[in-house]
């Protein structure tokens, strides 16, 4: 009885301090705003920011200026205004009970004189609160954020007063894990930093948070350190042709414990000391929900006695029985002390296939890595859902890893029907509930509408993908420009889902159930032609023309000098050169530059990663025309990565010009999925385009060319070879060079590769001429037209 009064007494302060909420507020009136912003004090910057678009957007749309008052000041204000709290602080506090854990949060009208808008903090920052404010905006002042910057700011004006409906609402998303990565990555140049900050905050705003709830990204390396285990127990680590494989540190390299290698999954006590390490863990770091056990990066799987065994029933390659059978040993253990954890565990790569008799614990949750484009074609969406029924049965919750590349595609990698339809049809059907998207955004967003409605979906799936995007291009460019805009886009659409999937650049990953298509390699543009590109412009060009004056005019010419800029520097000149390459096979060339490795490697340098030990040295003996080459031979070296050798180029191209690069190359003992390739890589001036991150090109315009395993049969010489049509002016300034890279890739630990007689010619023949486009119109760049 005496704790029932004393519960009832803690009560009543609650009951009794509020009086009834009205059913609407005037916020502001007569140009004057009627209320403050009462933030915590010393705010994170989440909360920081949530206070500032209040106060911004307001004054933007009424006029009004509004006052931001830290809480412990607010008894020093003398005029009575409503008191807008904003964040998680001593006042608002007393409704934590009423938050969502862990993401969400409320709108609360306790009185007539009192609003909070708050949520529990993820970690250290109070993303919650951000998105409450974020919505509130949208609701009420119809405030949207369509891209990053105050480009993509949308404020309508509003006449007269400004009054809001007083309606209590608890907000909690739809997924669980929301998140675009990379915003703060290498595709920012050194100038380019506030619009780096700009995209970090937009993803906060539209919802996307950090992976706090669900940990899922490589971690193995972590929880058995090879800095630690290798010498006390150097049974932890993998058994690869008869040796055990211990990483070696890379010290410039910080992940270096990573990458390359998985340990001994069946390894006595192994279990036990990954358990120890993640218990520890959690101890030092209270506020987390999740630790990851996911695996190291780029496989090298154990393939000793006991782990053949284990994983007898799986592919080649495959380690999933003895991983997912090691997960489950170390979750049982940590959930002993650590009951409410979550565990996960990426589904990639020597761990993608099922494993056989095992349900996972409730509290892990595979994240399957797999890139949403490729089940655009029907046999490959089926061959999913058959994986998602396994996993149905498998676990209780998935997440998924989505790879959408944006800066690093150079067209608009836009699927957005497609994603938008498969992303509900996951949550409804196979219990979806954390998605990751691994988007890399650079400054200039080719893929936003897309993006947004991935966003939209995520805090509320069910609404309509294709109501979503109606209502951003409209409000983006206009009601008139709106529908070139969206034909514009759908032109890509039909780019990736009809003409994408008919290449071998897709087919061949899709085939060998890669996790993501390969955005690095560009022949992706041999489905680009001409009439496509200028197609684009056409549309552009006209939403530009018919969006009114002011931000939609701004946003359309963002988007069409964005393009043409494109045109200039990637499109045009890869379509010429790969028309050009068809067509040249007879053409005669004037010697430009000649490596014959006659006598050394002449400035060429090796590089293999970490813990790989192919030997790549000339050969004195082996040539094409006469001795000497460069050889590669893999043997007892890791499998699975690439190796190269690589040097600038020892011309200098002119523009207009049209070059042939030709490289002799002969192998030995590779096997299936083996390749030898050619890439051509252009440094530039500085680090203003798109390649920003190495100051060239951007790395799918690579330009590479290559030989399967299958072409080239051992003892043969075959040539590799591609041609340049080099722009007229669109690189005049900007790119520099010409770097060459000759590369080899091999699955199994061994192979030999030679490299001979590579030379630069200059084509002259008018025919070939004839077949280049000329250069469009440049148009503004895309950061000229956000400054304007």
């Amino acid at each position: 009885m005496k704790k029932s009064i004393l519960l009832l007494l803690s009560l009543l302060p609650a009951l009794f301090v509020f009086a009834e909420p009205p059913e609407s507020m005037t916020l502001v009136s007569g140009g004057k705003a009627d209320f403050r912003v009462v933030v915590p004090d010393n705010p994170d910057w989440p909360t920081k920011l949530a206070a500032d678009d209040i106060a911004r957007c307001v004054r933007e749309a009424t006029g009004a200026p509004v006052k931001i008052v830290p809480e412990s000041k607010l008894a020093d204000e003398k005029e009575e205004r409503i008191d807008f709290y904003v964040g998680l602080g001593k006042f608002t506090e007393k409704f934590l009970d009423e938050m969502p854990k862990p993401y969400g949060y409320i709108i609360k009208f306790p009185d007539a004189k009192t609003i909070v808008i708050a949520g529990r903090l993820l970690l250290k920052d109070n993303y919650n609160t951000l998105d409450g404010v974020t919505y509130f905006l949208e609701k009420n002042l119809g405030v949207y954020n369509l891209m990053p910057g105050e480009l993509g700011m949308v404020i309508p004006k509003l006449e007269g007063d400004w009054r809001i409906d007083c309606r209590d609402i608890t907000r909690v998303p739809s997924l669980a894990g929301r998140e675009f990565s990379g915003a703060d990555g290498r595709w920012y140049s050194s100038a380019e930093q506030s619009k780096k900050l700009e995209t970090i905050q937009w993803i906060r705003r539209m919802g996307m948070t950090v992976s706090s709830v669900l940990k899922m990204v490589h971690n193995v390396g972590n929880l058995i350190d090879p800095e630690k285990y290798s010498w006390t127990h150097p049974e932890f680590f993998p058994l690869i042709d008869g040796k055990r494989r211990i990483p070696p540190k890379v010290n410039l390299k910080k992940d270096w414990r990573l990458l390359n290698w998985e340990p001994c999954y069946t390894a006595p006590g192994i279990a036990e000391e990954a358990a120890k390490n993640v218990i520890e863990y959690l101890k030092k770091n209270p506020n987390l929900y999740s630790c990851s056990l996911s695996v190291n990066d780029s496989g090298n799987i154990c393939r000793c006695e006991t782990c053949l065994k284990v994983n007898a029933n799986q592919p080649p390659g495959s380690e999933s029985q003895s991983y997912y059978e090691w997960v489950n040993k170390v979750v049982k253990i940590v959930r002993q002390e650590f009951p409410d954890c979550y565990f996960g565990i990426l589904n990639y790569w020597v761990t993608r296939t099922m494993p056989e008799n095992l349900k996972l614990d409730s509290h892990v949750v595979p994240v399957v890595c797999e890139d949403f484009k490729f089940y655009v074609v029907p046999k490959y969406r089926e061959r999913l859902e058959k994986r998602l029924r396994q996993w149905d049965e498998v676990a209780s919750t998935i997440g998924w890893w989505d790879y959408g590349f944006e800066a690093e595609y150079l067209v608009p990698a836009y699927n957005a029907a497609h994603s938008g339809a498969l992303l509900k049809d996951l949550y409804k059907n196979h219990n979806l509930r954390f998605y990751f998207n691994e988007w890399t955004p650079g400054p200039y967003w080719k893929n936003i509408p897309e993006a947004y409605m991935l966003t939209k979906l995520c805090w509320d799936i069910d609404q309509d993908p294709e109501k979503i995007l109606d209502e951003w291009f409209e409000l983006a460019v206009g009601k008139e420009a709106a529908p070139y805009l969206k034909a514009y886009f759908h032109l890509w659409e039909e780019f990736w889902t009809e003409k994408i999937p008919q290449t071998s650049w897709f087919i061949d990953r899709a085939e060998q159930e890669i996790p993501f298509l390969q955005r690095r390699d560009g022949h992706y543009l041999d489905a680009l032609d001409y009439e496509r590109v200028e197609k684009a412009l056409t549309l552009l060009d006209r939403a530009v023309e018919l969006a009114p004056e002011g931000k939609e005019r701004r946003r359309a010419e963002f988007f069409r000098d964005g393009f043409a800029e494109s045109t200039g520097l990637y499109y045009l000149p890869y379509i010429n050169s790969k028309a050009i390459t068809a067509a040249e096979s007879k053409a005669d060339g004037n010697l430009v530059h000649r490596y014959g490795f006659d006598s050394g490697e002449e400035n060429w340098v090796s590089w293999q990663s970490p813990g790989h030990t192919a030997e790549m040295v000339h050969d004195p003996a082996a040539g094409h025309d006469q001795a000497g080459s460069l050889k590669l031979d893999r043997a007892e070296s890791l499998p699975t990565s690439m190796v190269y050798f690589r040097r600038p180029l020892d011309f200098q191209m002119e523009p207009g010009k049209i070059y042939r690069f030709r490289v002799w190359v002969r192998s030995e003992n590779l096997t299936k999925n083996d390749y030898v390739r050619m890439v051509l890589y252009f440094p530039c001036a500085d680090d203003t385009l798109l390649g920003r991150a190495y100051k060239t090109l951007p790395a799918a315009f690579n330009m590479p060319v290559a030989l399967s395993s299958d072409e080239l049969k051992s003892g043969e010489w075959k040539r590799l070879e591609i041609c340049l049509a080099v722009p007229e002016s669109a690189w005049n300034g900007k790119v520099v060079g010409v770097n060459c890279q000759l590369e080899a890739r091999a699955e199994e630990t061994h192979g030999k590769v030679w490299f001979d007689d590579f030379t630069v010619e200059e084509l002259t023949d008018p025919a070939l001429a004839s077949l280049r486009h000329a250069e469009f119109r440049s148009g503004r760049t895309p950061a000229e037209t956000q400054e304007r």
